[in-house]
């Protein structure tokens, strides 16, 4: 590389890192407290984090359309468990347009809705905080979109960092009795190396979490998850209303079309199912 070519690639680089270093801590910084979500929502929570225990659950379609009453203009999600507790409650996700998310906790032995988390709490906006800036759509284009500009400036810095013969050592040593601007600079140089690899996957997984690569049709999901409740038979009053119709007939496979979903307690039966075939 020429020297004119590596000056301007480290101008690139560096200011690159400069102006994404912001917006890589608030993710770093969310993404780590998000980890302990779950442990944070008890704490914040205690009394939407605790039911009496029963004989039996409730059929889930029965306990999501529970959920569901009251919201027409959102659609279930997916459900889910702080814990395996006996005591722990059901956490029915329902989502809409504009990236609009109401969690409803719902007591599973009796189908009795205990309170929603709205998108305004405090670990919700967090969480849209790390996922999109709260910012929607545009807010994941721009993660997925600045994960690679991540990805290609980790390798730039890799090739400017990397090594003359003889001097690997060198190159991965920090010297500590330099003077500050020389110690920063070998911090930069010999951590980059280290956490590189890190980084890099980090950032070339991104773009198809959020944008959802791998779906059929190369699109986004729609909001509704892939299988959604059909009118219970029976169940308390509140959970008596019909649950959200499931999406229209399946079209031709050249749409892109999502399978005809199925009642969510033949889809949670068949992934106990799955579950109880793997040996651990």
């Amino acid at each position: 590389m020429s020297p004119r070519a590596r000056n301007v690639w480290v101008l690139a680089h560096r200011w690159t890192g400069l102006v994404l270093g912001v917006l890589i801590v608030l993710i770093g910084v969310t993404g780590s407290i998000l980890i302990f979500e779950d442990e944070l929502y008890a704490i914040l929570n205690p009394e939407l984090s605790r039911v009496e225990p029963g004989e039996a659950y409730l059929p889930y379609d029965v306990l999501v359309a529970a959920a569901a009453e009251g919201y027409p203009d959102l659609q279930p999600g997916y459900v889910a468990r702080l814990t395996d507790a006996d005591t722990a409650p059901l956490i029915v996700t329902l989502q809409g347009a504009s990236s609009r998310e109401e969690k409803v906790i719902v007591n599973p032995y009796t189908g009795e809705v205990l309170g929603h988390q709205s998108a305004f709490s405090s670990l919700a906006l967090i969480r849209r905080l790390h996922a999109d800036f709260a910012l929607g759509d545009l807010g994941r284009n721009a993660v997925g979109g600045l994960s690679i500009v991540i990805a290609v400036m980790s390798l730039v810095g890799l090739i400017l960092w990397w090594p003359g013969k003889g001097a690997w050592a060198r190159s991965l040593k920090i010297n500590w009795r330099a003077r500050p601007r020389l110690m920063l600079r070998d911090l930069h140089n010999a951590g980059g190396a280290y956490v590189f690899v890190f980084v890099l996957l980090s950032a070339i997984t991104v773009p198809p979490i959020v944008w959802k690569l791998t779906t059929p049709g190369g699109g986004p999901p729609q909001a509704s998850a892939a299988a959604r409740p059909e009118a219970p038979s029976s169940g308390p009053p509140q959970a008596a209303a019909p649950a959200r119709p499931g999406p229209p007939a399946s079209r031709p496979p050249s749409t892109g079309a999502r399978p005809m979903s199925i009642p969510w307690q033949q889809a949670i039966d068949a992934a106990q199912a799955a579950l109880s075939l793997i040996h651990i």
